[in-house]
């Protein structure tokens, strides 16, 4: 069925260099001329909220805080009148991540989730399926406008219930689900909360291509009544790794909170669960601060960049002249509504190098906690002192921690714990080596020294981690889990004195950290997150000149992202993560354009499913790039082709 509809308030859909190719037919191509910078808009979620009101009038038993938790649709500021389609749904074998087992019955008619869809639960297991249905009911009404009704007498009809023994030979791994789709009914089994939130992200590939858009989706069911969903599938499914995250680093450059939204959506809809938060390094402060508030008023802003011309690719880097970061309430309200989404936001606060921003703001509450000395060529031109610097490349700034200048940075950290519900945080640690003998020789560093009676910065280093730990456990709990980079533990002498801590692999180019058998043997558990692999600043096209954008040298392609699944498997691997510095991303185009498509890959490589046998490199080209170019049309209109800048 095809609709020709109007649709107000929606962001570019179609990017016309596409449209032919992926055979949706553009009527109208209009932009609304707002006028509105990034770091002007709305970061509420109230639009969202009063939209959904206004297409259908909410059952008294839905809840509004349900309602104002949901994700805020990327499709908010422009009009374009295009043709909809309730059909073709997707495919079975475009999902991605791929399932586990998945059996299909072909020529079978969609089924079409519709206000006379019913939802019923197995009454044997309401208690332990409650928290399931609440986030069913929260996924339905955010992502297509629908609240069931209870019961199973609907003409379509979904049934929850649990994962059984008999099902499965897995059912304890979190997240696991079995998910039946037929003509008439859709059944989920699972156990948990997230199983629920995974099966729906399966089910919202299994629509049509406007499903990424919950604003689309639920005019699309105004329109035509229903929404198709393929039906005469069968799978079952559950992630191999507990950690699957995208380390966001908004220090470098403010994202501002419509995008960091828009990376949950992103995340949501491939199954990653963990939002690695990098808030904090040489260049931003972007955490506000009610104890000491010039770490977001000063570590917030600053001026020019001071890299030479010689670095052209730095020379772009924004400036703030007001401060850009995050209020407390934006945080919390941040981290809730990805909680809703089943993803854990986790902070990093960036420790002992990279942190010239804590320490310029520290020295307008009047306190000495580090050393900034520029380095990577990096000069200053304007607000000496004053402001975070505005120099990419390398790390300036050196806590020192002498003990004055860790009651600081332990009220500090205090605060900043407060706003994440999580149970693990990041410390960084990473890159402190180039200087670090340098600082510890000094007259500060001595007094650091003489505080930990240690003998070299290294071993100083070392016991300001564990002094990391035991005040991350003091807050989060006896079990809570500090993270951070492989330096840490390779770098500066550290034994294994607390079995809560897991490090972070990225040096797979270092001769001291190339190959995993030398990080698992630290004997705790491991993060991968290898250079070659995982690092999205780098270019993912060859000649790096047929690139969009001027970004870091180097080239981390598709294939070498979805190679992370070919890495050995080791036991304390405790997952991975996708890492977007933002040294070059200048504007949101570039984000998304960095991102995509090898979010797919990143997202295929995490959740773990690997065939066996055959030819890796064949079964990439001959299974993985078909799914990645058909999942790529829901991506059509988004931001990546707008170029909007923030900042």
């Amino acid at each position: 069925m095809i609709g020709i509809m109007k649709i107000q308030n929606i962001v570019t859909f179609i990017a016309i260099f596409g449209a032919v190719n992926l055979g949706i037919s553009l009527l109208v191509f209009e932009e609304l001329a707002h006028g509105r910078e990034d770091n002007e808009w709305d970061s509420s979620s109230h639009l969202t909220s009063k939209s959904r009101a206004a297409l259908h009038h909410r059952d008294a038993t839905t809840d509004i805080k349900t309602i104002d938790s949901c994700l805020p649709d990327f499709a908010e500021t422009d009009s374009l009148t295009i043709h909809l389609e309730n059909e073709p749904t997707g495919k079975p074998q475009d999902i991605v991540p791929v399932p586990i087992q998945i059996t299909t019955t072909p020529r079978t008619h969609p089924f079409r989730l519709s206000m006379k869809t019913s939802l019923a639960i197995e009454e044997e297991n309401y208690a332990e399926l409650e928290p399931c249905e609440k986030m069913l009911r929260h996924l339905l009404w955010c992502d297509v406008g629908l609240h069931p009704f209870d019961g199973e007498n609907g003409s379509t009809r979904i049934f929850l219930t649990m994962l059984k023994e008999k099902d499965t030979d897995t059912p304890a791994v979190e997240g696991a689900y079995r998910l039946t789709v037929s003509r008439d009914t859709i059944v989920i089994a699972t156990n948990s909360a997230v199983g629920v939130t995974y099966a729906w992200a399966t089910l919202l590939q299994l629509m049509p291509h406007y499903s990424y858009s919950s604003v689309l989706t639920q005019q699309a069911l105004l329109h035509f009544g229903y929404v198709a969903i393929t039906a005469g599938v069968e799978m079952y499914d559950y992630p191999a790794y507990p950690w699957r995250s995208l380390m966001v680093d908004v220090a470098r450059h403010f994202v501002p909170l419509p995008h960091m939204y828009r990376i949950l959506h992103h995340m949501m809809h491939l199954k990653l669960n963990v939002l690695h938060w990098h808030l904090t390094d040489d260049q931003g402060w972007r955490i506000e601060s009610l104890k000491y508030p010039q770490l977001h008023l000063s570590g917030g802003r600053r001026g020019l960049n001071q890299n030479p011309s010689t670095t052209n690719k730095y020379n772009g880097s924004l400036s703030y002249s007001d401060p850009a970061f995050y209020s407390q309430a934006e945080i919390r309200r941040f981290v809730e509504i990805a909680h809703s989404h089943g993803i854990e936001v986790v902070p990093e606060i960036d420790l002992p190098a990279h942190s010239s921003a804590l320490i310029v703001a520290a020295r307008h509450h009047g306190k000495d906690v580090g050393v900034i000395d520029l380095h990577e060529g990096c000069v200053w031109r304007d607000d000496k002192g004053a402001t975070a610097l505005n120099c990419m490349g390398g790390t300036h700034g050196m806590f020192v921690p002498d003990p004055e200048a860790l009651d600081f940075l332990d009220e500090v950290l205090r605060e900043v714990m407060a706003l994440f519900p999580s149970s693990k945080v990041h410390v960084g640690g990473d890159e402190a080596l180039p200087f670090r003998d340098q600082v510890y020789t000094s007259p500060r560093g001595k007094k650091a020294r003489e505080s930990f009676q240690a003998s070299s910065g290294s071993e100083v280093q070392a016991q300001m981690f564990e002094h990391l730990v035991r005040l991350v456990q003091s807050v989060k709990g006896p079990q809570a889990l500090t993270i951070a980079y492989d330096e840490t533990f390779l770098h500066t002498g550290w034994k294994k004195s607390s079995s809560n801590v897991a490090v972070m692999w990225w040096r797979d180019w270092s001769p001291d950290a190339s190959t995993l058998d030398t990080i698992t043997t630290l004997g705790v558990p491991v993060i991968l997150a290898p250079t070659s692999r995982t690092y999205f600043d780098f270019h993912q096209v060859e000649p790096h000149a047929a690139s969009a954008h001027v970004v870091q040298d180097g080239t981390v392609s598709l294939w070498n992202v979805y190679s992370l699944n070919e890495l050995p498997k080791h036991a304390n691997v405790l997952g991975m993560s996708a890492m977007m510095w933002s040294e070059t991303f200048t504007s949101w185009s570039v984000w998304e354009y960095q991102l995509f498509p090898r979010l797919f890959a990143f997202a295929q490589a995490a959740w773990g499913t690997k065939p066996k046998g055959g030819d890796p490199r064949v079964r990439f080209e001959k299974d993985f790039l078909p799914r990645v170019m058909a999942n790529m049309q829901r991506l059509i209109g988004t931001d990546a082709y707008r170029g909007t800048y923030f900042g």
